[in-house]
């Protein structure tokens, strides 16, 4: 996985778990993407003894073994080429999502949803306080109109103690 996107599937054996080795091919290609000076197109393919090595410019990226090619169905150098094609791609891809105009438009974009929340929240919260300004005068109203007909029995004060308690 590079940022997210799975790039291909790699397999493992005891001593070396497939999550452990996906990891460490993903620090290698992040380290290759890191550094301008290795172009994608200096990606390649070593055969070594038994297996294939993919490299960045001088990078180690990852072998490629008999049994990774066996479980897709394919040829070993078929694989080679799509794990470098799809290495590639996710340099590239890694490289423009971090260039200064990318980042920039997504700061921006991260300061106008900012702004937008905080002015949705003040206006919520503006609404919010003329709703109980109004709730509060009609119920005001009413409340003194049924102290003065209770007598004072019930005074306006105790209803307002207990709408204030659960508003």
């Amino acid at each position: 996985k590079i940022d997210g996107r799975n790039l291909f599937l790699v397999r493992g054996i005891s001593s070396y778990p497939a999550g452990q080795r996906a990891a460490t091919i993903s620090k290698r290609i992040k380290k290759a993407a890191g550094d301008k000076t290795i172009s994608p197109d200096s990606l390649k393919i070593i055969n070594g003894p038994g297996y294939l090595m993919i490299y960045a410019g001088k990078e180690f990226i990852m072998n490629i073994y008999p049994v990774d090619a066996k479980a897709e169905g394919i040829a070993q150098e078929t694989l080679a080429n799509v794990i470098i094609n799809k290495t590639a791609q996710s340099i590239i891809l890694y490289r423009d999502q971090r260039s200064r105009t990318v980042l920039i438009k997504n700061s921006i974009h991260a300061i106008g949803a900012a702004i937008l929340y905080v002015t949705l929240l003040f206006s919520i919260l503006w609404i919010l306080r003329k709703i109980k300004d109004w709730l509060q005068r009609k119920i005001k109203s009413r409340a003194d109109s049924l102290e003065h007909k209770s007598y004072k029995l019930i005074r306006s004060d105790q209803i307002w103690t207990i709408y204030n308690t659960f508003f």
